[in-house]
């Protein structure tokens, strides 16, 4: 490992917690950086920090789950080690890591504390089968969390109880009446008579229609996206984006924006965009976010160790929870 081995090696003498704690974060400082690292210098570091977290304290192990939460290359196994931990350390992971499978979540949400499903109720996407279980406890911090994240898919009977719990507690009552998505969708239009004309369908824009012939194998994904980034048509690409994967288009706006990488890797991997189209839109961030060398190679290691079953299955979340809400 490119790290100050003398440093490191006195520090690993010192077998005391605090020793270990120290230790702990001095090898985050060398490794979790924006410096693209080499797979097997990560599975040593991964290695031993989860032989360091058995002897380390809670703020270590809570500042490591800080640090590997958004981390695709975090190993499963270790995030799920951190999920079940006590909830200051496991509060991060819960709420950020990506890479934490359903049946996890709901053997966490049934086993572990309230903390644990407050936590789990906040996350960005929360399936049918963990909400289901995070409703059937009752509490009131989870059920208030749960209301409001729009990113909960909530079942007739989750929403039967809901409505029930708001009865007797006014902040769920206001909750539910902002909720839009939640109300009792306006009954259809009784069809026009024969005599009447059809109206018109509406026109569809640009991106529709780049949309249906993508789908249709008469482009490919690769090269809208390549030819909307060189052409800095950021809205565009967002909206061909989103709408391809089924998550819209604002969503797919805030993941192509924001700072960090896993997000828009997760939609790029999802769709199963090739690496040469991804460069365009890591090229395209750079220019718009003015990125440094170094997160730009981040960008493309993160695209290259995301795991393309786990991007397909969140955008599936997301899509199905869009269509139902």
């Amino acid at each position: 490992m490119d790290i100050e081995s003398h440093r490191l090696v006195v520090l690993a003498r010192d077998d005391s917690r605090e020793g270990r704690d120290r230790l702990l974060a001095q090898l985050c400082a060398e490794l979790l950086t924006d410096r693209v690292r080499a797979g097997r210098e990560l599975d040593a570091f991964y290695e031993i920090a989860g032989l360091l977290l058995e002897k380390a304290g809670s703020a270590a192990r809570r500042d490591f789950s800080e640090r590997v939460a958004e981390r695709s290359c975090c190993p499963v196994e270790l995030l799920l080690r951190l999920a079940v931990d006590d909830i200051e350390v496991a509060e991060p992971v819960l709420l950020h890591a990506l890479r934490l499978r359903e049946n996890d979540l709901v053997d966490i949400a049934s086993l572990r504390t309230e903390g644990h499903r407050v936590a789990i109720a906040q996350r960005a996407v929360v399936s049918a089968p963990v909400t289901r279980v995070l409703i059937g406890r009752g509490e009131r911090d989870v059920l208030l969390r749960l209301g409001a994240n729009r990113g909960a898919a909530v079942d007739e009977e989750g929403l039967r109880r809901l409505k029930h719990f708001a009865e007797t507690d006014e902040r769920m009552r206001r909750i539910l009446a902002a909720r839009d998505d939640l109300r009792p969708k306006a009954p259809r239009p009784p069809p026009a008579p024969p005599s009447e004309a059809p109206a018109p369908a509406p026109k569809r824009d640009a991106v529709d229609l780049l949309v249906a012939q993508a789908r249709a194998g008469a482009i490919t994904i690769e090269a809208v996206v390549t030819e909307m980034a060189d052409a800095d048509r950021q809205a565009d690409l967002a909206a061909f984006l989103g709408r391809m994967a089924g998550v819209g288009d604002a969503a797919a706006m805030r993941v192509l924006v924001r700072r960090d990488a896993d997000g828009i890797a997760t939609l790029a991997a999802g769709l199963d965009v090739d690496s040469l189209a991804y460069d365009r839109i890591v090229e395209l961030r750079r220019r718009k976010m003015r990125l440094g060398a170094a997160q730009v190679r981040w960008e493309h290691e993160a695209y290259r160790e995301i795991d393309r079953a786990a991007a397909r299955a969140t955008l599936g979340q997301v899509s199905r929870h869009r269509a139902t809400g």
